[in-house]
């Protein structure tokens, strides 16, 4: 069965402090394929919102969560957090808890964007974080402190989306910060200032994808970064194309091992033809109500995306209006399709390097295979 049919169907640090883990995870469900546990961090629920979740190159899963950073190492925890007093900005701690996402570059320093505290650089070897923050009277400083994702671009700059002032480029050298709005006057500046996310594909072309906040379906589109004019190209919306984007509310972004490049929106899933610049729609299915393109009845979107080290297609979709999130996955070779129910958003997807699939969205989520060995605390990923 094509992939289409069944997409249809389906679709010196300061406040460090290390914990033991005990009762990390609890089964949450089982599938005749998969098992779904929650993955608790110290401080618990509620209020320690995990957000996202990345894994270092030393092999230590890290977690960012409205309470902090978290390193595991497979058997302890230690958490970076805003120590209490602390007002400096350069004073080498995680001098702001709520963490929004984390990017590991090339030199393998993390990088820690914040809902409201900026920008942060962490140095493993020293373990110091250098802040980033907005300053009205620096024109070279990052252009908002709520910073929504970071990515890597094919020559080594970092680009930060942010939620209402556009997109940031780093330049490492300089430490300067070049800005990116949408100028009405301008077709080839960023369609909408709230980027929601930034990817780079297997050509070097780098996208950014933006949404209004909360969503709606005319505020946003995917944007194409022409670095020879440095400006960029819009993909948006339009009632009456059925080849253009759902909707303008743009989230997930991947190109998959057969060169498909997968956009995900509030309203569904689309496979993009970069070439023609065109997009094919995944459509509601009755049958199927909590399909990625279902969105428009059963109130589900797709939001996050990834391909699995086995060639698989995972799917996250955000439960919208007390409807239930979800998480599909795809397999190229069986043309089989798994529906596994969730107890939270799926806003981001990550794969350990033992296969394990992780699952942030509030809650921390992780999915392995039934016939892989549980073991959690061995310290390899």
């Amino acid at each position: 069965m094509p992939l289409k049919v069944l997409l249809l169907a389906f679709l010196a640090p300061a406040a460090v402090f290390a914990q033991q883990l005990t009762g990390a995870t609890s089964l949450v469900a089982e599938t005749p394929n998969y098992r779904i546990e929650e993955f608790r961090l110290p401080g618990g629920q509620p209020g320690n919102n995990v957000t996202s979740i990345v894994q270092g190159p030393n092999g230590f899963l890290w977690f960012g969560s409205h309470k902090g950073l978290h390193r595991y190492d497979g058997h302890d925890f230690i958490t970076y957090q805003e120590p209490e007093g602390d007002t400096l900005d350069n004073s080498g701690s995680l001098s702001f808890s709520y963490v929004e996402n984390l990017y590991w570059d090339r030199f393998d320093k993390l990088w820690v964007c914040t809902y409201g505290g900026g920008l942060f650089c962490f140095d493993p070897q020293t373990e110091q974080f250098r802040r980033y923050r907005h300053d009205p009277e620096d024109p070279y400083s990052i252009s908002q402190d709520r910073v929504m994702c970071a990515a890597e671009d094919a020559d080594g700059n970092l680009w930060f989306g942010t939620e209402l002032k556009g997109a940031n480029r780093f330049d490492r050298k300089t430490g300067q910060f070049k800005r990116y709005h949408p100028d009405p006057a301008d077709p080839g500046s960023l369609s909408y200032p709230t980027v929601k996310n930034i990817y780079l594909d297997k050509q070097g072309t780098l996208w950014v994808a933006t949404g209004a906040v909360p969503w709606g379906p005319y505020q946003g589109g995917l944007n194409r970064y022409d670095p020879g004019t440095d400006s960029f190209i819009r993909y948006t919306f339009a009632p009456k194309d059925s080849t253009s984007l759902w909707t303008n509310a743009v989230q997930g972004l991947l190109e998959d091992s057969r060169g498909n490049f997968w956009v995900t929106t509030t309203t569904g899933l689309q496979k993009m033809d970069r070439k023609n610049g065109t997009f094919e729609r995944m459509h509601y299915h009755p049958n199927k109500p909590h399909a990625p393109g279902a969105a428009e009845r059963a109130m589900t979107g797709a939001f996050s995306l990834l391909e699995d080290k086995n060639g698989g297609l995972w799917v996250g979709t955000v439960g919208l209006r007390d409807t239930v999130s979800h998480l599909l996955r795809y397999d190229p070779r069986t043309s089989a399709v798994e529906n596994l129910p969730l107890p939270t958003d799926a806003w981001h997807l990550f794969e350990s390097d033992d296969g394990a699939i992780w699952v942030a969205g509030g809650k921390a989520m992780r999915i392995t295979p039934r016939d892989q060995p549980h073991n959690l605390r061995s310290g390899t990923f």
